[in-house]
């Protein structure tokens, strides 16, 4: 009867053991899951609106430009260099969270040629007017053309290219 715990035992060691191992080898490699419970996949990139104008900005790009989606604020817009470094990191801290609906570039340099904001509905609340404001200014400061585009059912090619070569023209629609 003794002799049969001891394979039992010896088992019950190995699968702890195993067990004990495999966990150590997860936190090792950072797969623990831990950090993971914090994110869900977003299954699409835009909304119905944001593609529906995407769309259209390809149109109307052609060949001879880029239009880009959601590009941070902080790739296009950088602190100047004549700031002190806390000014310069509190300028880069108010661009580096937000992102440009859409950035039009040329094809050949991707040279930045105009930001794109798509206003819908949410652009009526007050915390959204202010980060509309904020945008507006600084580039406008920076000699960033941004044009702006309500949100519609659909979009004409024709006009919206203009209001984008009048943009980038520095004259206004």
């Amino acid at each position: 009867m003794n002799d049969l715990w001891v394979p039992v035992v010896v088992g019950i060691l190995l699968i702890g053991g195993l067990g004990l191992l495999l966990s150590w080898i997860r936190a090792r490699s950072g797969r623990d899951g831990s950090e993971l419970s914090d994110y869900e996949r977003i299954e699409v990139l835009m909304s119905p609106a944001e593609r529906s104008l995407f769309g259209v900005l390809k149109t109307v790009a052609g060949d001879e430009l880029e239009i880009f989606a959601k590009v941070r604020m902080a790739d296009v817009l950088a602190p100047s260099r004549q700031l002190d470094p806390s000014r310069r990191r509190s300028a880069l801290n108010r661009t580096i969270s937000k992102h440009f609906d859409y950035v039009v570039c040329t094809a050949d340099d991707l040279r930045v040629l105009c930001a794109v904001e798509l206003d819908d509905r949410s652009h009526r609340r007050r915390d959204r007017r202010e980060r509309d404001d904020f945008v507006s200014s600084t580039c406008a400061a920076v000699g960033l053309p941004l044009v702006r585009v309500k949100a519609a059912p659909q979009y004409s090619a024709a006009s919206l290219g203009e209001q984008i070569r009048l943009a980038v023209r520095g004259e206004s629609s």
